[in-house]
């Protein structure tokens, strides 16, 4: 059987797939981009797609990608924050021109940020796109990577002189590398959904402390709000399976009457919620990267934030090593990129497991100290600009 040679191989066409395509645009290399999924098509918006909160550096990043002018008239901009803790005193509100800045983040539906990244790479010079294929074996070779790919019934056989497994959370090539991984599980389940309130969100975001878990609310177009509510395995499932009147009830309850009533509630999906990371992020010439890499609560919504770091931090310096005429295919080479992303990756992995802790424990000590916090927080506008830098990705 042939082997086909490639300089790079991409395997996950998700956002961080596509995104990891894009950003390696402008090198010489011959790309490989390997997907288990059809190509993405236009969709006309729906109530119910789903969303993801982008840092101001995200926001840069996709300026520079060339992306985000495709895609800014459908992100709704996040230009205040509330947070509370139900049935205490403790509250803080932060205003972005306040602070000194246009918008803390902006809120971009998943299914659209997929449609741009796929347009701006479909017809990318010396990309090649093989959807609907797993990759079923992998070996590593003395110049590369082989792979044994799956494809309607057929096989080929692609090697690459570096894989970037970007095929998520569960990552076949990570299991096919027998990389190990580590797992804390939070014991929650996430409640998702999107709803729809009497009053206009007017860009602001909520992050509610109640009795049974965080409920993050971001603000959507069309004055939708995606709702994340952070919940016992079993309540999550009692909540998904409630009607909509009843679980409006619940979520009324928990959220109060600051955007009025709360009119609808679109479709539910829960999710598991633990923390998976790799402690080996290479083996040989295979890279992970993303979820793949690192999977994290939802507290902070900075799962794709880093992704998207990593990736152009990859592509930053694989331009770096190219201008140098170096061997950046080589192992030894490939562990210095994976040893500069170890701070800024470990900072994000520590900060989200600790709001989990913090947050999520209803003891009357902890609440106290919360409510404390958050008023300390509310009084101090050079505390309030730190914080908000630190959660629009500044370092």
């Amino acid at each position: 059987m042939t082997v086909q040679h490639y300089d790079l191989i991409i395997v996950g066409g998700g956002l961080t797939g596509l995104a990891l395509a894009r950003a390696l645009r402008t090198t010489p290399l011959q790309i490989l981009l390997v997907d288990s999924q059809p190509a993405p098509v236009a969709q006309a918006p729906h109530f119910d797609d789903r969303a993801l909160a982008l840092s101001e550096v995200s926001r840069q990043l996709l300026d520079a990608l060339g992306i985000w002018s495709a895609i800014s008239h459908d992100a709704n901009p996040i230009g205040h924050i509330h947070v509370s803790d139900q049935g205490q005193f403790g509250r803080c509100a932060l205003d972005a021109v306040e602070l000194g800045f246009a918008a803390f983040g902006q809120v971009v539906e998943l299914r659209m940020l997929g449609q741009a990244l796929w347009q701006a790479i479909s017809h990318q010079p010396r990309l090649t796109h093989v959807s609907h294929s797993n990759v079923t074996a992998l070996s590593q070779q003395v110049d590369g990577v082989e792979l044994v790919l799956a494809q309607s019934g057929q096989t080929q056989i692609v090697r690459g002189g570096v894989v970037l497994a970007a095929d998520g959370g569960p990552s076949s090539l990570r299991v096919l590398a027998g990389l190990p991984v580590e797992r804390f599980d939070y014991r929650q389940s996430a409640l998702i959904a999107n709803i729809e309130t009497s009053e206009p969100h007017r860009d602001r975001a909520f992050e509610r402390f109640t009795e049974t878990g965080p409920l993050a609310l971001l603000p959507l177009t069309r004055n939708r709000l995606s709702l994340v509510w952070t919940l016992s395995p079993g309540d999550a499932e009692a909540m998904q399976a409630l009607s909509e009147p009843a679980l409006i009830a619940k979520l009324q309850k928990a959220f109060g009457w600051r955007l009025g009533a709360i009119r609808r509630i679109g479709e539910r999906t829960v999710f598991p919620l633990a923390r998976v990371r790799s402690p080996l992020r290479r083996q040989g010439r295979l890279l992970l990267m993303g979820n793949a890499a690192t999977m994290l609560h939802p507290i902070a919504g900075q799962g794709f934030n880093l992704a998207l770091r990593d990736l152009m931090a990859f592509a930053d310096w694989l331009q770096q090593q190219l201008k140098a005429s170096a061997d950046w295919q080589q192992p030894a080479a490939l562990q210095t990129f994976i040893d500069s992303r170890l701070a800024d990756s470990q900072h994000v992995q520590d900060v989200t497991h600790g709001l989990v802790q913090l947050f999520s424990n209803r003891h009357p000590l902890l609440t106290t100290t919360r409510a404390l916090s958050l008023s300390l927080l509310d009084s101090f506008p050079r505390l309030k600009r730190f914080t908000a830098v630190q959660a629009m990705g500044f370092r």
